[in-house]
């Protein structure tokens, strides 16, 4: 029972998106008693131990938890590899890109080796994304050109379709980033982005709140790019992007920005215009961005 209220605590009720805070705090109370400590060198014990140091972010310690979990589940593969990807987004959330590269790349089985699922596309992005952010286009490019690669080659029939899934956003966001130079300002970007998506950005807001870092100095050139002035006929003038990037730019102010301008990003998110969402570079659609404001404004409400 100790155990299935630390699942509870510290992996449903976030996915959820209920109040990290609240959670975390039972998540400890939980962990000081002596029955959740009774079966501490198990890899079930580890991955929930490991899950509730993130939870309450406590990032370092969490990593090396998941570390040790990972490899007491070696004869576990489903549990394996869920504390590789949790292992992968401890280290996404604390801004250590290349480690959380390393950790996502596990989840990718090497050619002629293993179960080929679609999703394993969706692994092979987080990593390449990843070290954009952290600077290291080359690995990146290479990671991103697997994408495509995973897809292809999966077993089942869970191929992309017309529907918005994550298979399809990776497809769609690796073919569009390829196309450029895959800077770290358009590593940080997709990594931010790719945190909304996957309600996770919590860690953003926690950076911007700490300090000077990369993504700070990101959003402040974000912030800079969004300057806007509006005529008498409420025409938008000296817009320094437009288009499915002016709407990129909302969705990431209306995400992680300051409480103001993300009600204010938000709602023009919520009205922009169909048109307005389809021009975007590499044949990316921005209905998404719509879609997840509309979601995030009403869990606001």
């Amino acid at each position: 029972s100790c155990l299935l209220l630390l699942y509870f605590h510290g992996q449903l009720a976030p996915n959820l998106g209920m109040d990290p805070v609240l959670h975390a705090s039972a998540a400890e109370t939980l962990l000081a008693t002596p029955v959740a400590t009774k079966n501490a060198d198990s890899a079930l014990f580890g991955w929930l131990h490991g899950s509730a140091l993130k939870l309450g972010g406590r990032h370092p310690e969490a990593l090396a938890v998941f570390r040790i979990a990972r490899k007491n589940a070696a004869s576990l593969p489903a549990l394996e590899a869920q504390v590789a990807n949790d292992e992968a987004w401890c280290a996404m959330e604390n801004m250590q890109w290349v480690e959380a590269a390393a950790s996502f790349r596990l989840l990718l089985p090497p050619d002629g080796q293993g179960e080929r699922s679609a999703y394993q596309a969706v692994y092979a992005y987080e990593a390449g994304v990843a070290l954009a952010a952290a600077g290291h286009g080359g690995e990146a490019r290479e990671l991103l050109q697997e994408v495509a690669k995973r897809i292809e080659g999966a077993d089942s029939a869970d191929k992309v379709t017309s529907e918005w899934t994550p298979e399809r956003y990776v497809s769609e966001m690796a073919e569009a980033l390829l196309t450029g130079t895959l800077s770290k300002e358009e590593g940080l970007a997709a990594a931010v982005e790719m945190t909304i998506l996957w309600d996770r950005h919590h860690f953003v807001r926690r950076a911007l709140q700490a300090g000077p870092s990369d993504v700070s100095e990101w959003m402040t050139n974000l912030r800079a790019g969004l300057t806007t002035s509006k005529n008498g006929d409420g025409i938008t003038s000296g817009v320094t992007c437009g288009g499915t990037s002016r709407v990129r730019a909302l969705f990431f102010i209306s995400a992680v920005g300051e409480e103001a301008e993300a009600e204010a990003a938000l709602m023009e998110l919520v009205e922009t215009s169909d048109e307005a969402l389809l021009d975007g570079p590499g044949g990316v659609s921005g209905l998404h961005y719509r879609a997840f404001a509309k979601f995030f404004l009403g869990r606001a409400l």
